[in-house]
């Protein structure tokens, strides 16, 4: 599902380099990124989604080749296929928290019934159904967390990327937020990379790689 080969890439400004051998995540398999803060963790999950291009090397999302894709085809890929849990949310304070969960989908043309349906299940789970109609910029940093993984699953990608998915959650609510990452990924045949801290976290993971000892 995805996919990395020989992969390099720097920043303009020569701060920082990332370097990363072969990496896999298949249909159902849940992944760890570990690594001290500076590492490139975050950097290399928007390397994966394409989000960033690489200097050199191959990334291949759902079983397309990023390099092959026009910026608008990248786009309608990531919002039909992925879903993505950034570090900062970026959620649109602006609208509502359904709003923000059925975003993906309404921008990739697959908002239905089910759809809707999915997400308020997903809410339900998540502890945020009593904010659907709230904007989020009303509702705090732990609970805009929760919108953000709901987004992320909403319209039943084929791989997820999460940045820090719990890191303004409690014990309990990380728990609740891992469980249903897993879970998802299971059920669904889904690949899921997640960046984690946590170690009780990263125990519940397929593998966990550490970037750190993981570059070319």
């Amino acid at each position: 599902m995805l996919s990395t080969h020989d992969l390099r890439f720097a920043y303009p400004n020569g701060g920082f380099s990332l370097s990363v051998a072969d990496f896999s995540a298949t249909e159902g398999e849940t992944v760890g990124i570990g690594g001290s803060s500076g590492t490139g963790k975050s950097t290399f999950l928007r390397l994966l989604s394409g989000i960033l291009k690489p200097d050199t090397g191959t990334v291949n999302i759902c079983g397309e080749d990023a390099a092959r894709l026009s910026a608008r085809s990248l786009r309608a890929l990531r919002l039909r296929r992925l879903g993505l849990v950034f570090q900062d949310f970026a959620l649109l304070d602006y609208l509502s928290v359904e709003d923000n969960i059925l975003l993906p989908a309404r921008l990739g043309g697959i908002l239905d019934d089910h759809v809707r349906e999915q997400a308020r299940e997903l809410a339900g789970h998540l502890e945020i159904a009593q904010h659907w109609h709230r904007l989020c910029s009303e509702i705090s940093q732990g609970e805009r967390q929760r919108v953000a993984v709901a987004r992320a699953l909403a319209h039943s990608p084929g791989a997820v990327l999460a940045d820090e998915p719990t890191a303004s959650l409690d014990a309990k609510r990380s728990q609740i937020v891992m469980s249903l990452l897993t879970r998802y990924a299971k059920e669904k045949r889904a690949a899921l990379v997640v960046v984690t801290h946590d170690s009780a976290l990263s125990s519940q993971l397929d593998r966990v790689i550490n970037v750190e000892e993981w570059t070319l």
